[in-house]
């Protein structure tokens, strides 16, 4: 292991991510808006002041040094000779990318679910606070449904399709904030959804939800009133709504996750309950949703 000197450490700590990735890796990254944005793994941004974040591992990289070691796996000394260098006849070895130009619409967007959290406490003591039972928590837990992140420790949800494949997935702080979203590669469709019988001919009904949390707390409400969730209904998120008024001549759409739905579960459904809100984008949506679902189903807004 080469000797490091306490200038060259304090050296490479004041170098930031944006300034050594365009300095050393600048085909390794393109622009989008005022970030920079991976071309391995999209869910990797840099942001203007310098610092970065890897989404899908929940990674947060203060500088040059961070960025070695958790995006290139490099150990701390040889993070430190790549960046400042060294004055031994050691050569560290870096990857090296060919000039090319990358198009942001030719990126493949995959996803990576976030690392888990060692427990789940912080969750359990955030979902307590917003009403939600402990056996509620434990039981989506135990489905593989929501996770606390490592790092952030932030409230993960995950989506499957129809084949079981982690789909989609969203964050939501624990720390009394309000930020929350999606990570790159989520495909809204197959968001977040409790079905607790697949195929099952007695499953009738199903509550859309604008957000998973909603969705959770809807069934809490079920279990602490009749201590059991009804396994005969089905519970879908809809992963957030974009509404606005409808035009003259405009064509109505469903939610990307309702229209999945529809495809691939509703079979024997014959009732829809709507739990949207009571803002604005809300109603809109309840009235185009109501309006496209009408003649198949019996569609009730509650």
């Amino acid at each position: 292991m080469p000797h490091l000197t306490p200038q060259q450490v304090e050296s490479a700590k004041e170098i930031s991510v944006l300034d050594y990735v365009l300095r050393n890796e600048p085909n390794s990254v393109i622009p989008s808006g005022m970030y920079y944005k991976g071309v391995e793994h999209d869910s990797f941004i840099i942001f203007p002041d310098g610092g970065a974040m890897w989404y899908s591992r929940d990674e947060y990289m203060r500088n040059a040094i961070d960025y070695l070691m958790k995006y290139r796996s490099y150990s701390f000394p040889d993070a430190v000779i790549a960046i400042v260098g060294d004055n031994t006849e050691r050569e560290v070895i870096r990857k090296q990318y060919p000039e090319r130009k990358v198009e942001p619409s030719t990126v493949k967007k995959t996803l990576e679910l976030p690392r888990k959290a060692i427990s789940n406490e912080r969750i359990t003591e955030y979902l307590k606070g917003r009403g939600i039972p402990e056996e509620i928590t434990r039981m989506f837990i135990e489905l593989g449904m929501i996770y606390e992140s490592d790092y952030y420790h932030s409230l993960i949800t995950v989506g499957y399709d129809s084949l079981g494949t982690a789909s989609y997935c969203a964050w939501r702080a624990t720390d009394g904030s309000s930020r929350k979203g999606d990570f790159s590669g989520s495909q809204k469709k197959h968001s977040f959804k409790l079905i607790p019988i697949p195929n099952d001919k007695e499953a009738h009904t199903v509550h859309f939800f604008e957000a998973a949390i909603d969705l959770m707390s809807y069934v809490s409400l079920q279990y602490l009133t009749t201590k059991t969730v009804n396994p005969h209904e089905h519970y879908v998120s809809l992963g957030g709504i974009q509404a606005h008024e409808r035009k003259e001549g405009q064509e109505l759409k469903l939610p990307p996750a309702l229209e999945e739905y529809c495809k691939s579960y509703a079979e024997n459904i014959t009732t829809v309950y709507l739990h949207l809100d009571a803002d604005k984008p809300g109603r809109i949506a309840t009235e185009n949703i109501t309006e496209l679902l009408k003649d198949r189903f019996k569609v009730i807004d509650q």
